[in-house]
């Protein structure tokens, strides 16, 4: 399986599509490092592992530290039930 994703930020919101893993997470980390966004929207993702939700739990502390409240919005049912089973599905 070729690993892509990207995100694109606009109207404060990153948009995020494509697999979100192991490979894909770090470059997408260091592209949304200098955006500014309150929202997360996960409409476009395709695939995604627990990498995917460390990721977004990351966004989220970043967020923390700007004092911005990021909000994540889509988020698919596969990375639902990944956060319910690591226990993270409250902080997202």
């Amino acid at each position: 399986m070729t690993t892509t994703a990207s995100a694109t930020i606009q109207n404060s919101t990153a948009s995020i599509s494509g697999t979100l893993d192991h490979k894909s997470v770090p470059q997408l980390l260091h592209e949304l490092e200098s955006g500014s966004f309150s929202k997360v929207d996960l409409h476009q993702t395709v695939h995604s592992n627990s990498a995917g939700v460390a990721m977004l739990l990351e966004l989220i502390e970043r967020g923390k530290q700007r004092g911005t409240a990021v909000e994540i919005v889509n988020l698919p049912p596969q990375m639902q039930r990944v956060a319910q089973l690591s226990g993270v599905a409250d902080l997202l």
